[in-house]
């Protein structure tokens, strides 16, 4: 009994086989970010800009507080872009705003553009996912800063093979703007070759560049502070850890309180936070040793193609999340390059199969994330809202999609970077 095939695309093709030029991309690029925008100025979107407000709060507050202080919670680097739709002070609280969300649309578009070349110029499963996967999350992916580090690490990936000191340096900047991307570099190192010092040079020149500049302009404080500012903080009501507490305080809230912590994100507190702290603390711990040992079966691996570095990648990110003790929606962005890519590079047979499992299995993860923010957010943290407990089961339902896929992208992980695998990489890059 032969195995049908997989589709080569994920966009329906009586209604998209028309799109096989540039062009035609981008319309349907055009069209779809434009129907975001009608989404965003529905009641349940528009409060989505509170992020961007509060970037453009901060830069105004700079010249007076310095930049010691000023979001701390971010790498020094992050500030100095967030300035860009600043226009040196010079731009109101709106303007800053729109700027902003231009600013990662225009990245949202590159990335596409990266894919679309990475392909040969043509159509394939990456470029509709990405085109999918971006439009499910909804408007919040260009009000957060994550797409940028998305970007950053999807164009890292996608030059890793023919560019390897740009993807290096790609990289160095996406690690001092969200500090994980630092664990591509290791994963694109699984790759052998001549490619390994152009990684590395890339990489090193760049990272100890904004590193010296973050201490010359802010300081040895201001340059550490991201790390204990993450180290610090409680349990996020998206997390999976919270996830036991939401579910049972969504049927009998007495014992717990949701508040807006000094964090500036909605954390729950009560009996059972503490050990759950705790199980995340370890599940942290073990989360690390898994990226150890996959990045060490990738460096054993002789044939880390394209597609298979892109899948240690996605595997890492996945292990990131889902250990963490916080979850933001947005976070959901940095699957999407790196699968997108796996798409590209996995043109026939099992890999299109397998991959395009992982894509389609993603794809009502990001609806459930939408869903839970922002449509259903007030629901969950009110208390004594109408409408909680459907929409905490909701988010744990999300938890544990998130949970079942991880584990299955680590055991596949493991599974496709054997000592003794073929070299399979196909394509442009």
């Amino acid at each position: 009994m032969t195995t049908r095939p997989a589709p080569s695309h994920l966009l329906p093709e009586r209604l998209f086989g028309w799109m096989r030029n540039g062009w035609q991309v981008l319309f349907v690029w055009t069209v779809s970010r434009m129907l975001m925008g009608l989404i965003y100025a529905t009641p349940y979107e528009n409060d989505i800009f509170r992020d961007a407000h509060y970037y453009w709060r901060m830069l105004e507050a700079m010249g007076t507080d310095g930049i010691g202080v000023t979001m701390p919670e971010y790498p020094t680097p992050v500030l100095w872009i967030m300035q860009i739709p600043h226009f040196g002070g010079l731009a109101s609280d709106g303007v800053y705003i729109v700027g902003f969300a231009v600013m990662m649309l225009a990245l949202d578009g590159l990335l596409t553009w990266l894919i679309w070349r990475s392909a040969g110029r043509r159509r394939t499963a990456g470029l509709d996912f990405w085109l999918i996967f971006i439009f499910l999350i909804g408007p919040l992916a260009f009000f957060r800063f994550d797409m940028l580090p998305a970007v950053l690490v999807g164009a890292a990936l996608i030059l890793s093979q023919t560019r390897p000191r740009l993807a290096g340096a790609l990289t160095a900047v996406g690690a001092a703007v969200k500090l994980w991307p630092a664990l591509l570099f290791p994963a694109l190192l699984t790759r052998r070759g001549a490619t390994r010092i152009g990684t590395t040079v890339g990489f090193v020149v760049v990272g100890l560049g904004l590193a010296l500049a973050s201490l010359v302009v802010a300081g040895w404080d201001r340059t550490v502070s991201p790390l204990g500012y993450q180290s610090d903080r409680g349990l996020q009501i998206e997390s999976l850890f919270a996830s036991p507490l939401m579910l049972a305080r969504a049927f009998n809230p007495e014992p717990w309180t949701v508040e807006l912590s000094v964090f500036k994100a909605f954390e729950i507190f009560g009996p059972g936070v503490a050990p759950l702290l705790t199980v995340s603390t370890i599940a942290t711990v073990l989360g690390m040793l898994a990226i150890v040992a996959l990045l060490l079966r990738g460096f054993r691996c002789p044939a880390m193609d394209t597609w298979r570095v892109s899948l240690l990648v996605l595997a890492i990110v996945m292990i990131m999340i889902i250990t963490n003790k916080t979850l933001s929606p947005q976070y959901l962005i940095w699957l999407g390059g790196p699968l997108a890519l796996m798409l590209v590079r996995a043109p026939s047979g099992q890999r299109r199969l397998v991959t395009r499992r992982l894509a389609l299995s993603l794809l009502p993860v990001a609806v459930l994330t939408h869903i839970v923010y922002p449509i259903t957010y007030p629901q969950i943290f009110t208390d004594g809202a109408s409408g909680m407990a459907i929409a905490s089961v909701i988010m744990v339902i999300r938890n544990l999609a998130l949970l079942v896929i991880g584990v299955w992208m680590i055991m596949l992980t493991w599974r496709q970077l054997p000592a003794d695998a073929p070299v399979r990489d196909v394509g442009t890059s």
